[in-house]
């Protein structure tokens, strides 16, 4: 039994319980975290909150604290990749490009501020009738399946005009069918499991579902054999709105493409939704997919690219996708109070 240990007050503290980690990809134990209880949360916020009353006079404290926690971050990149890896999942290269991206990004945020909530979406991508098809299938397709469609930000859904829908779905499943999917550690994996068992059987049931719908695989659409919460990258035709797997936010490895007939229509059907945190319209013409993508109730909506983030853009979602915006000074300024000092003249 090995001795887990939380931070709290500073001090480590031995925990009493903990659970299993397991690793998505081999269905085995990659390691243990503690699991905490509900005195240890309570002694983590007291402690916060006594700490609060000074750490907040010290800007310039906080500031190198997260300097700091950025400079750790990039030196243990390599150190923390594969455990990140065996935890979630995701490609070795990928995990540690994000393990140097958080770092510029607690660079950046070097200060101590509050939580916004960012909620998930159920990201729509309209194609314009004059969409070169050829040149928008990889960056929808990319930003459809990064992190096997694991990312809140990614498209989930495809809206393409009946006359190029066919040319838009053999696009699709092209790139699908010739995607690696695999161990993550291995270099030449793209695509890597579903991060856990629970989301790895709803995945599978919101296919199973569309499937019974009518919907048909293009490419993809099943488990892959062997161990690991493996589900090969799936396009779905023949399905339409009223479908779990078009209403749903799957967060999977999943992308339905939806056909339509009338552009006001797809712009309807792509927000009637409770969510509302990114999208994007496809055209050559810019000017046009702008005016198209202004009417979409999304926080963030792209033109002939998704999923593209900086730390100076806001970003926050509509309706259910959150509350509060981060990065930027829009961000900057949700994290704070006003305070308002009133004194005779």
């Amino acid at each position: 039994m090995a001795d887990f240990s939380m931070v709290i007050d500073g001090e480590a503290h031995r925990a009493s319980a903990w659970f299993d980690v397991v690793n998505p990809a081999t269905e085995e134990v990659a390691g243990q975290a503690p699991a905490a209880t509900r005195a240890d949360l309570d002694a983590a916020m007291e402690a916060a909150q006594r700490a609060f009353t000074t750490w907040r006079t010290d800007e310039d404290a906080r500031r190198e604290a997260m300097r700091a926690a950025a400079r750790a971050m990039f030196a243990a990149a390599e150190r923390i990749g594969p455990v990140l890896t065996s935890e979630n999942g995701k490609p070795l290269a990928r995990a540690k490009e994000e393990l140097l991206g958080a770092g510029h990004w607690l660079g950046y945020y070097a200060d101590l501020k509050r939580v916004t909530l960012e909620l998930g979406g159920n990201d729509a991508a309209i194609l314009l009738d004059d969409v070169d098809v050829a040149a928008a299938a990889d960056g929808i397709f990319a930003a459809a399946f990064q992190n096997s469609g694991q990312v809140c930000g990614a498209i989930k859904r495809v809206y393409a005009p009946r006359a190029r829908y066919d040319d838009v779905v053999d696009a699709l499943a092209e790139r699908a069918d010739r995607a690696v999917v695999g161990d993550p550690t291995d270099e030449h994996t793209q695509y890597g499991p579903v991060s856990n068992a629970p989301q790895y059987h709803r995945v599978l049931g919101l296919l199973d579902d569309a499937l019974h719908h009518g919907a048909t695989p293009a490419a993809g659409g099943a488990a892959l054999d062997g161990p690991g919460y493996f589900v090969a990258p799936t396009v779905l035709r023949d399905v339409g709105d009223g479908v779990a797997i078009v209403d749903e936010e799957q967060f999977g490895p999943v992308l339905p493409v939806i056909s339509y007939d009338d552009l006001d229509d797809a712009v309807g059907r792509a927000n009637a939704t409770m969510y509302g945190l990114c999208g994007s319209v496809w055209s050559p013409d810019g000017d046009r997919a702008a005016s198209v993508a202004a009417r979409l109730e999304a926080g963030t909506v792209w033109v002939n690219h998704h999923l593209g983030l900086a730390p100076n853009l806001p970003f926050g979602g509509l309706k259910w996708s959150g509350l509060g915006v981060e990065n930027g000074h829009w961000g900057l300024e949700s994290f704070t109070d006003i305070q308002v000092l009133v004194r005779p003249a």
